[in-house]
């Protein structure tokens, strides 16, 4: 499978500094990067680049398995020269961890990620402590998300994604680039990952969660932290998509200052 890379290039690099490569959720594509995060890191000295899945309708979308997303994820990577740091949300969180059991990166940072349980213990949380996004998202998996949120509003884009900060014209607007996204990756993203040979991964990882996120638990994002022996970072007055709310420069903040401990 074939993916687009979107690039940011600094004015002035900085040495020593590696590449970042971001990679998108599900329903969504590297223009989710290229509103805020690209420039943002391309602004302190990184060569930030997006990875785009160019899914495109129904039909491929719903031919396209994880290993396709992960074939085209190395692919991307081996275009970039050197290992870079892989910044990955939600689906791409999960991927970037799938990534890591054979394959290794200069560093990770996972935002509000599947955890390595899959996304199966989420979904069942969800269909229990908020039916009515449960039913929406169902809707959006089958139906596709203008059908969604079309049924439910600017509320029905807000409640999966977004924290009550973010403007309803803001909203929209992302909501109308939201895609189909593959029945077949969303099944094999139900099944837990294997655990790392050793234990934890000897990837050091920052892991964040966001305290408005309505889709995945504080408890999975526990998970995937200790599955790399960390601490999880939790980000106050954010949604799901970190980097597209309202406060996406304190999620952008907390990555710079982790890389830069980091020597990064």
């Amino acid at each position: 499978m074939k993916a687009k890379i979107i690039t940011h290039e600094p004015r002035t690099k900085a040495r020593g500094l590696p590449p970042l490569l971001f990679v998108h959720g599900a329903y969504v594509g590297g223009w989710c990067w290229a509103e805020n995060f690209l420039p943002y890191f391309a602004a302190l000295g990184y060569r930030a680049h997006a990875i785009d899945l160019c899914r495109r309708g129904r039909g491929i979308a719903a031919s396209a398995s994880l290993s396709d997303y992960l074939e085209a994820l190395e692919t991307s990577i081996t275009g970039l020269g050197e290992p870079p740091v892989l910044i990955g949300h939600s689906m791409g969180g999960y991927l970037v961890q799938k990534y890591l059991l054979q394959q290794t990166a200069r560093a990770a940072v996972l935002m509000a990620s599947v955890p390595p349980q899959g996304v199966l213990p989420a979904t069942a949380w969800l269909a229990f402590a908020n039916p009515l996004l449960f039913q929406q998202i169902q809707t959006m998996q089958w139906l596709g998300p203008a059908a969604a949120f079309s049924l439910y509003g600017v509320n029905g884009a807000r409640r999966p994604l977004f924290s009550p900060h973010l403007a309803d014209d803001m909203v929209m607007k992302y909501a109308a680039r939201a895609q189909m996204e593959s029945p077949q990756a969303i099944f094999e993203m139900s099944l837990p990952l294997h655990c790392h040979p050793g234990g934890a991964s000897p990837v050091e990882a920052l892991v964040m969660g966001a305290r408005l996120d309505n889709l995945i638990p504080s408890s999975a994002i526990h998970a995937t932290a200790r599955k790399f022996g960390t601490q999880a970072v939790f980000i106050a007055e954010l949604g799901h998509a970190m980097m597209l709310d309202h406060h996406w420069q304190d999620a952008a903040g907390v990555i710079r200052d982790w890389l830069l401990a980091q020597g990064l």
